[in-house]
């Protein structure tokens, strides 16, 4: 074994297999800016035009609701209910990864529910595509001074899209702002009644005169031949020519009573603009485990030439692209590896000398390229996650190597041969250095095993970690003795120094504060009880301060990226809204520093960045806008400003400037939900809170979901009138629909494109109460020629409606939210929230309850789902305790050490003055693993030295403040130096986290120089007196 070791040949063998690994793992690994959150939710949409927000919720949302949640894999379920919508939300479980069998199973249920949901609603609609970010996206824009062709842009769109989904590695594309075609007949009220007909004359003798299907066959001996009719509607001229007959059997045309336009669906349910320019918006989506800095350049290719063949009035543009995002962020975080790199190795040359510098920072890159080469087998893409976790590694990947360093150094040092020393040192060093690596990884195993978003986009930096952790042991328990013979010198002479340059050999060396050092662990260990009250000082600071410390889940990330939310009041158009929204986006552009502005209004944007996930849809009051910045600093200085400048120049809409962050989705900061059972009350409870949460400083959009702000005409009809007049009260309900909303009558076949023909009136004929009262109905039995107005059968009037009625997991709800101005806390404002509600008196009536959601919720949730994950993990750090020290002692000894290192990471923590974010917490649980490690090499050290283990202080000082003090100074410095680049690294993500682990990795000396050795001091104590005074048996009484 030993002689494989020194065989130079094995070892340049093994060394180039090794950067073989690596080099093809960094060729071939899937590449991302952030990790993939797995999408575990979908929306359900069903139209039905003409129903109010409650026959929606009662008809629609509460069946569907009912029968997906029947589902065992499913998590939650929510619905909202408007006007003419109903859209469902699923969330799975987060133990879920494959989603499709379940999405499968879904529409199974809803195509067996579709045969008992109302005749006129839509089929419902599963989309389960969203969740994931677009990796390429092009706008298909109007250029020409012509109004924008909606159609013409649909179809060079379209083609855009089938060019781009032939591309190998494409997983989705989508054309964003697409409206369906349709050939509209506008229908003329006083020539249809001029004539005796009525609109449902006309779509019923379209739909007749529409003949498609075939007409039989005629078969003979030779030959079988099918019969088809001529005369399908292909064209606006064949329909204008369809005859109509009038009442007294004259012959008219459609054309000559209605007008024939091919258009797309109105009002439109989506507008999208892109600079304020009309366009459609194809995103393209890569499939997983692809690398985007080559898929991506071959959608480019693709979209130049389009591009080169693009008609006159259309303008091609590509205005995302994921590539070189993360190239930037690869980048950068590459950088920040390399400078952790130079700290550790200059620190190591510092503490150790040159040589055996040398022989542990060469551990470093051959660590690096075994680690990058268990990537693929375990999973993991390089993204800033991941690399990051290397960097997190840096100083915790040569303290295994130190360890076997120094020990090999001190064994040649003493006269020992290359063989001996090496052979001691992996016999006396395997188990310990085994033992205190997995307990490391131990304690990063709890972030890498949680399940749920939160889990996934913290989770390969901890997998990154182990393995670090895994290659650094192997690599140190087998390379770095085989490095022994090259770079050191057996007999005492090895370590032996003269000269100015000393430092260079064994390390520098400073004398009197060594002195010091020695005098400082030498007077708590002749006070162990001190040391211990001394050690649990600054620990106990950090957990009284923690309670102060504002809470957090993911900070925002620094990008030129930000989006707008705007809500109009509820009972505005479509039209309305895009004609605000044009102006807001002019407003945008005016300012210095905003490249380009995506609005979409009636829906969610196009998502452009992960966790930038939204269901709105369907909702003309809502518009979504994306504003690209010339860099981060402007995106941070135009997100307040914007705030404050629209929302002064738009009272008339709510208006959230959102910059982008990191972690989970998030739909808002801050959320309360209110269920109960009658939604009047839930409304004058949403509007009671919502009032109170707009008046606390740094919230931006508060709003109640659950109101009756929108409006509704109601038609109070006369059932005798009615009557009367031949009708019934349906045949009312059903002419005023085809009048307003329209009826089929047939299909326009071009190619493959198959266009709906809507028979209805003009919009002039129908866009007022007017115009609803003098709607002619016509008796089935033809009594009146002329019709019935309908204001001589019923009253019209308007009447408060509904609005956004919502539901979540079977039980109706009221939800008050809003989002945080840039510098506030949602933490704070929720904290705040909740003592305003108590001090103003607000109280909920019998049967009604409150629950958090937002940031409070979700930061819960993941907290929660990772101590899940500690419980086992922690039973399996004892057993492995237990059995390498053979002591429930010193286990006792190492579980004291996670404890104080909790403290010192809560120290550093509000000592930084930081939130206490999710990943704060993974710093922390790193720390508990750093200072065990610590603490079981301490013990390992002491058990080593025979005057130790019998409790003589003095000897405890000197192999504490010996190659103990060595490694630990090493190992600490290093660790805490690799994360200086991070801790400086733009931005307020990495920064926090950075800080309090150096921070902690400090305090965490006390661990290794006060309280091991004054616990371990006492621990032997304590088994001398009990070997001193053994338990006598217990005396039984005799009977009496």
């Amino acid at each position: 074994m030993i002689s494989a070791l020194f065989n130079r040949r094995s070892l340049i063998l093994v060394v180039a297999f090794i950067a073989a690994v690596g080099i093809a793992a960094i060729q071939n690994l899937p590449r991302a800016e952030d990790p993939t959150i797995k999408a575990r939710s979908a929306a359900i949409t069903t139209l039905y035009p003409g129903a109010d927000a409650q026959r929606v919720e009662a008809l629609l949302s509460q069946p569907i609701e009912e029968e997906v949640r029947t589902l065992e894999q499913v998590d939650s379920v929510s619905s909202v209910s408007r006007a003419g919508v109903s859209i469902v939300s699923i969330v799975l479980k987060d133990e879920i990864t494959e989603t499709a069998p379940v999405w499968s199973r879904v529409r199974d249920l809803l195509s067996d529910l579709e045969g008992t949901l109302p005749d006129d609603a839509s089929t419902p609609d599963l989309d389960d595509e969203g969740g994931y970010a677009y990796t390429v996206a092009v706008a298909v824009k109007w250029d020409a001074p012509s109004p924008a062709n909606q159609i013409f842009l649909q179809r060079y769109g379209d083609e855009l899209g089938d060019r781009l989904r032939s591309i190998p590695g494409t997983d989705h594309v989508e054309v964003h702002g697409s409206l369906p075609e349709i050939i509209r007949v506008d229908i003329d009220q006083q020539s249809i009644r001029a004539a005796g007909l009525t609109l449902e004359d006309v779509a019923r003798t379209l739909a007749q005169a529409d003949v498609r299907g075939s007409a039989g066959n005629v078969a003979n001996a030779q030959t079988t031949m099918t019969v088809e009719l001529t005369g399908a509607f292909d064209s606006l001229s064949r329909l204008r020519s369809v005859p109509l007959i009038s009442a007294g059997g004259e012959t008219l045309s459609l054309g000559d009573v209605a007008t024939l336009t091919r258009t797309t669906s109105d009002p439109p349910s989506v507008v999208t603009t892109h600079n304020g320019v009309t366009a459609v918006i194809v995103g393209s989506r890569m499939q997983l485990g692809q690398r985007v800095d080559l898929w991506v350049p071959q959608v480019l290719a693709a979209v130049e030439e389009f591009r080169a063949r693009q008609a006159d009035g259309i303008a091609v543009e590509v205005i995302f692209e994921q590539a070189s995002y993360t190239t930037d962020r690869l980048t950068s975080v590459l950088v920040t590896l390399l400078q952790g790199l130079l700290i550790v190795v200059a620190v190591l040359i510092l503490t150790m000398g040159i040589r055996s510098a040398i022989s542990v920072g060469i551990t470093i890159p051959l660590v690096a390229l075994l680690t990058l080469g268990v990537f693929p087998f375990v999973g993991l893409e390089l993204h800033q996650m991941s690399i990051v976790g290397i960097i997190v590694a840096l100083g915790l990947m040569v303290d295994n190597a130190i360890i076997m360093t120094n020990d090999i150094r001190d064994d040649l040092a003493h006269g020992e041969s290359f063989a001996q020393a090496a052979t001691g040192a992996i016999r006396k060093l395997f188990f310990p250095l085994l033992a205190s690596t997995t307990t490391t990884m131990l304690a990063f195993s709890p972030i890498v095993m949680a399940p749920g978003a939160g889990g996934e986009f913290v989770g390969p930096m901890a997998f990154a970690v182990l393995c670090a952790l895994f290659s650094s042991f192997v690599i140190s328990m087998f390379i770095v003795p085989a490095l022994s013979p090259i770079l050191f010198k057996e007999g005492p002479r090895a370590s032996e120094t003269t000269g100015r340059y000393d430092w260079l050999k064994n390390g520098v060396e400073l004398p009197n504060l060594a002195r010091r050092f020695r005098g400082i662990v030498g007077f708590f260990l002749h006070r162990p009880r001190l040391a211990l009250a001394a050690s649990f000082l600054i620990p106990l600071i950090g957990f009284v301060a923690l309670p102060t410390i504002p809470t957090a889940f993911f900070p925002a990330t620094d990008r030129d990226q930000f989006r707008i939310e705007v809500r109009m009041a509820q009972a505005s158009s479509i039209y309305a809204s895009a004609q605000i929204v044009k102006r807001i986006d002019q407003a945008i552009r005016e300012e210095e520093g905003v490249a380009e502005v995506l609005a979409t209004v009636g829906a969610a944007s196009p998502q452009l960045y992960y966790n930038a996930q939204s269901s709105e849809s369907q909702n003309p009051a809502f518009a979504d806008l994306v504003i690209d910045t010339d860099s981060d600093a402007d995106t941070a200085r135009l997100v307040p400003l914007l705030q404050q400048k629209l929302s002064d120049q738009f009272p008339e809409a709510s208006i959230a400037v959102i910059q982008y962050g990191f972690g989970p989705p998030l739909a808002t900061p801050v959320e309360m939900r209110i269920i109960g059972t009658e939604f009047e009350t839930l409304a004058q409870l949403g509007v009671e809170a919502a009032s109170i949460l707009a008046n606390i400083d740094g919230v931006v959009g508060a709003r109640a979901a659950v109101h009756r702000d929108a409006a509704k005409i109601e038609v109070d009809v006369n059932e005798v009138a009615t009557a009367r007049a031949g009708l019934s009260l349906g045949d009312v309900a059903r002419q005023l629909d085809n009048a307003l909303i329209g009826q089929a009558g047939g299909f326009v076949l071009e190619e493959t494109e198959q266009l709906p023909v809507l028979v209805r009136f003009p919009e002039d004929q129908r866009d007022s109460i007017a115009d609803v009262e003098s709607i002619s109905l016509t008796p089935p039995s033809r009594v009146s020629q002329s019709g019935v107005p309908l204001s001589s059968i019923g009253s019209v009037r308007i009447v408060p409606a509904w609005v956004d009625l919502q539901r979540l997991d079977g039980e109706r709800i009221q939800v008050v939210s809003s989002f945080v101005a840039k510098g506030y806390d949602s933490s704070v404002i929720l904290a705040e929230f909740q003592s305003e509600l108590e001090e103003q008196g607000f109280q909920l009536p019998p049967g009604y309850r409150i629950e958090w959601g937002g940031e409070a919720e979700a930061r819960g949730d993941a907290i929660t789902q990772l101590l899940s994950q500690v419980a086992i993990l922690l039973v399996i750090a004892v057993t492995i305790l237990v059995l390498v020290f053979n002591s429930f002692r010193r286990m006792l000894i190492v579980a004291g050490s996670g404890v104080i290192a909790i403290g010192f990471g809560f120290f550093a923590l509000f000592v930084s003055g930081h939130d206490f974010a999710f990943l704060i917490i993974v710093g922390v649980m790193g720390l508990i693993g750093v200072g065990i490690n610590d603490t079981i090499v301490v013990i390992s050290a002491l058990d080593e030295d025979e005057e130790a283990r019998t409790g003589d202080p003095d000897a405890i000082r000197d192999v504490v403040t010996g190659s103990v003090a060595r490694h630990v100074w090493s190992t600490t410095i290093t660790t805490a130096g690799g994360f200086i680049p991070l801790a400086l690294f733009p931005g307020e993500f990495w920064p926090p986290f950075a800080q309090t682990f150096a921070g902690g990795l400090l305090g965490l000396t006390v661990i290794a120089f006060i309280y091991t050795p004054a616990a371990y001091l006492l621990a032997v104590r304590a088994r001398h007196r009990s070997r001193e005074h053994p338990i006598s048996p217990a005396k039984t009484v005799p009977a009496t």
